[in-house]
């Protein structure tokens, strides 16, 4: 089954539910979406920049922000590049 025909299934599915059972759809989808964002399934490289969680994202940015801002740090890319070399990612 295509992803998008999940989507469909799962959006139909919960159309029938009542508040209550929204809620702990809900708290699932939260609780199993922060073991995921925290131990990723997929190695990703720099050029993979929609694979990362939207939190780590941010967080990127707002690290080369703060570069930019002539404060202390490495920068996004050459820290990359140091794990890519000492992990073999």
């Amino acid at each position: 089954m295509k992803t998008s025909d999940l989507k469909k299934v799962i959006i139909s599915r919960l159309e029938l539910l009542d508040e209550a059972q929204l809620k702990e759809v809900l708290l699932f989808i939260e609780k199993n979406s922060a073991k995921s964002a925290k131990e990723p399934a997929t190695r990703y490289s720099i050029e993979d920049w929609e694979l990362l969680p939207a939190w780590q994202q941010k967080r990127i940015e707002k690290a080369n922000i703060s570069l930019d801002d002539d404060q202390e740090g490495e920068l996004h890319e050459d820290v990359v590049e140091k794990m890519k070399t000492k992990y073999g990612f």
